[in-house]
């Protein structure tokens, strides 16, 4: 576990399920699994609104 100081983007923390030589395909796919799941879930929470800002951003009346 990494110090409590030190903060990682998500492509890092990705990174570090790698080897030198080697890659865990699993382990790399379920890690990128944990991190789209938010942002999905937050995309479908709020479709309607992302929806309706490109459409009024769209028509130039």
């Amino acid at each position: 576990m990494a110090p409590s100081g030190s903060r990682r983007t998500a492509p890092l923390g990705l990174a570090n399920f790698q080897g030198q030589y080697t890659a865990e395909n699993a382990l790399l796919a379920s890690g990128a699994i944990i991190v789209a799941l938010p942002v999905v879930a937050v995309f479908l929470f709020l479709q309607r609104h992302f929806i309706r800002g490109m459409l009024e951003g769209a028509s130039k009346a």
